[in-house]
């Protein structure tokens, strides 16, 4: 014998698999090499000899030789053992029909069943610990998620999926491409939007009742109409929903629904719930993408429509997520399986097939694709013969995704009807392996035997006896809880606060104590609302004059006042165009349209006022330097009320001017909001917007009364605290900040009296107070905040 060895030994592979294996071993003695050599694990083993039943496994030896697999070495590390044994890598359910050709739908349905309760057998045998997976010295009992069925098809997939449900045993399956629009939660969704939009509407109302989705038995349904309590209640549930979703949107108003009527709880009792309800979250998301760019409501359930009539299977955003990520039995496509691995391997339809029905194929001599228009039977023949190499490669595939055992469902196939007795298994990839592509008439047994000879790993198994009994997981033992006692200390003296709580119960010029929120927490200032607002009393003037000395007072009207500044598109207000602004948020608060052209004027007069007596105005400033509420939080390490007056008093003048500030140690955070934060000229302002009334006419908004209204609310700490934290902010952003460069200073607009052609000096300009905190303060503020006690010694 001279030459390759391997070719040597690939000479005798046509012939049955003892002489191969015989030969094998000879020509390997011959030339001393390792005889040896074939893998002791005993799934790759069995794969090996499966392979080796043909001469040319794959069809097309030249481009797809078959080479046997040698396992890694380390692979004898893990066994799957049953009551201590190994178990057997491959096993052969055979069901020969007593001779007869086994029918498609018999075929399905007896290895559907027969798959159910094997596992069955396995996840009960695993629970009493008796079937399990060894690694070295560890074993650990076999799960669900180590278990795998293989299928063809979507159809198959569901048959096993169904047969595991009556088992009682959770699935998965993995290869599910659908559009999520192609299931019931869609139409029943679609019903549902229908009727929160018209819930007076009673077939739509009824309909929605009657969905899938909201569970009502034909009992409740009847109560509907017989019984005028229980309608007009469905209605006005119904109704609330539109409100929500005319609000706030598609999804928290299915949230609101979902949660009163119990959907999830309803829909996790059910069979596969948890897939339904995944595709009911699933299309609440899509909902909410789609209605960003819906007109209105009727637009977005004609887009639902028009996606349940035309779903798109190849849509990333429709494809069905998965239900669960829980230890479950999976059911994959062999196509999706490439790659993955599993300890046991289900192949329950190995021999279900399905010849080629078009001439495509591609010419072996130059691999040029044909496409026959004639027909003909050699066209016809060739394409299946194609067909035949797909599937042996898609068996190898499947083979090989097992660990530790693969179980395979064989018959005598026939997929057409008729009372012929031949079968149809030959031209399958397991019936090629069988008997190298020839019939296989009545002596299946016989082939299968030879196989099963040919490797101990390998062994024949008739199918598992079919019980009625479920799998019944173990219990759980919860343990007793019980509280463990705390005998730790919280300390308490870490909170966050605000400029409110620390001002509460401070004292301004008249030595007055100012009123403020109850709690920090509760505090306008903490919402970003300003403490005026709460102090001015309530109520309209008596004149009939609609000015804006004349505007309601107090914290609703304050707050509104805000308002109209934040939300005001300043393009629109530099066009001059305000006017259906000001009247629709109006109108939202419930004022009168009256007010209006006063409120413009304000808006106008505000924005237009030189705010530096020269040429700074907000109107004229970009939104790119603007940041309207803006929210801080400034660390405390330690601050106490003595430090801090002594600061302010020495300081600052209005601060001199005004009473003690009273308030507990503080420690954590203070946190505040700042009305408006702009840059302007390379420096940085803060404003604030104060709704006080300080008098009828604008001559009472002088710097003068101004000042005293600052100190009788101290503003004077509220400025001082956003010029803290507006100054932390610039030190953090601004390459080489230098506060006189970079700090502008605060200005606080009492709206009631600013008017636009402001020009005067600075003592006569009225309803605009501003002021630049001298660098030591806010530096030595800074520090006190930081925990230095020496910032604010006299």
């Amino acid at each position: 014998m001279i030459g390759d060895p391997k070719q040597a030994i690939y000479a005798f592979r046509g012939a049955d698999i003892f002489t191969y294996m015989q030969a094998r071993q000879q020509v390997l003695a011959h030339y001393n090499l390792d005889t040896n050599w074939r893998s002791t694990e005993p799934m790759v083993e069995a794969v090996n000899v499966c392979f080796e039943q043909s001469g040319s496994p794959f069809i097309y030896e030249d481009a797809i030789p078959f080479h046997p697999v040698k396992a890694s070495s380390r692979a004898g590390e893990k066994q799957l053992l049953n009551n201590d044994n190994p178990v057997p890598a491959m096993t052969l359910w055979l069901d020969d029909n007593g001779g007869e050709p086994t029918k498609s739908g018999r075929y399905l349905d007896v290895m559907t069943a027969a798959t159910a309760e094997e596992i069955k057998h396995l996840l009960t045998a695993a629970d009493k610990n008796q079937c399990v997976i060894r690694k070295k010295e560890k074993t650990a009992p076999v799960q669900p998620g180590n278990i795998a069925v293989l299928v063809r098809t979507g159809h198959q997939g569901k048959m096993v999926r169904d047969a595991l449900s009556k088992q009682g045993i959770a699935s998965i399956y993995l290869s599910n491409n659908d559009s999520v629009f192609t299931c019931q939660e869609a139409i029943d969704m679609q019903r549902i939007l229908h009727a929160c939009l018209t819930p007076t509407s009673e077939r739509a109302l009824k309909a929605a009742l009657a969905s899938g989705l909201l569970h009502q038995n034909a009992v409740q349904l009847d109560a509907l109409n017989v019984e005028e309590e229980k309608w007009e209640a469905a209605v006005k549930e119904f109704t609330d929903y539109q409100k929500i979703w005319l609000s706030q949107g598609v999804l928290p108003m299915l949230r609101t629904l979902m949660s009163q009527r119990g959907v999830s709880e309803q829909l996790l009792a059910c069979e596969f719930g948890e897939r339904r309800l995944t595709d009911l979250l699933h299309l609440g998301q899509l909902l909410s993408s789609a209605s960003q760019t819906m007109e209105s409501p009727h637009a977005l359930i004609r887009w639902l429509g028009e996606q349940i009539e035309n779903p798109d299977s190849n849509a990333d955003d429709q494809q069905l997520h998965l239900e669960s990520e829980r230890n479950l039995v999976k059911i994959v496509t062999i196509h999706k399986s490439k790659g993955l691995e599993y300890n046991i391997v289900f192949l329950p339809f190995i021999c279900s097939c399905r010849e080629a029905d078009s001439p495509l194929y591609h010419d072996e001599s130059n691999g040029t694709a044909v496409l026959d228009l004639t027909y003909s039977d050699d066209s016809l023949v060739q394409a299946d013969k194609e067909r035949l190499a797909e599937d042996l490669r898609l068996l190898y595939v499947a083979l090989t995704r097992s660990v530790h055992r693969c179980y395979m469902g064989i018959a005598p196939f026939r997929a057409g009807g008729g009372k012929s007795t031949k079968t149809e298994l030959h031209l399958t990839a397991i019936g090629y392996l069988l008997n190298k592509g020839d019939v296989i008439a009545a002596d299946l047994r016989g082939a299968v035997e030879t196989l099963a000879s040919a490797s101990p790993y390998i062994e024949i198994s008739d199918l598992p006896e079919v019980t009625t009994t479920q799998y019944q997981p173990p219990k759980t033992v919860s343990p007793e809880l019980n509280a463990r006692t705390f005998n730790g200390h919280i300390t308490k003296n870490w909170w966050v606060t605000s400029y409110s709580a620390l001002s509460r119960h401070s004292h301004g010029g008249s030595g007055k104590q100012i009123k403020a929120p109850s709690s920090p927490d509760a505090s306008m200032e903490s919402a970003g609302l300003d403490t005026e607002d709460q102090n001015e009393p309530d109520g309209v003037m008596p004149e009939e004059e609609f000015n804006l000395f004349q505007f309601p007072r107090g914290a609703r009207p304050g707050t509104f006042m805000h308002t109209l500044f934040e939300q005001l598109d300043m393009e629109s207000a530099r066009s001059g165009d305000i006017s259906d602004y000001v009247k629709e948020q109006l109108a939202k608060e419930g004022y009168e349209e009256h007010w209006a052209p006063a409120l413009e004027q304000m808006l106008m007069h505000c924005l237009t006022a030189p705010l530096d007596g020269k040429s700074m105005q907000l109107i004229n400033i970009p939104d790119s330097a603007r940041c309207v509420e803006m929210e801080f939080y400034l660390p405390i390490t330690e601050l106490n009320d003595q430090a801090l007056n002594r600061l302010i008093k020495q300081h600052d003048k209005l601060s001199g001017r005004a009473g003690m500030l009273e308030f507990s140690q503080v420690r954590g955070m203070l946190k505040g909001f700042i009305d408006l934060t702009f840059e302007y000229q390379g420096r940085w302002y803060v404003l604030d917007y104060k709704s006080n009334w300080l008098g009828e006419q604008t001559s009472d908004y002088s710097r003068d009364s101004m000042e005293h209204m600052m100190i009788d609310h101290r503003y004077d700490l509220q400025y001082q605290l956003y010029s803290l934290a507006l100054h932390r902010l610039l030190k953090q952003r601004v390459p080489d900040y230098d506060f006189q460069q970079h700090f502008g200073g605060v200005i606080y607009l009492f709206l009631r009296g600013v008017q636009s052609n402001n020009t005067l000096s600075n003592t006569e300009r009225h309803g605009i107070y501003d002021h630049r905190p001298s660098q030591e303060l806010i530096e030595q503020l800074d520090a006190l905040f930081a925990g230095n006690k020496e910032s604010g010694s006299c």
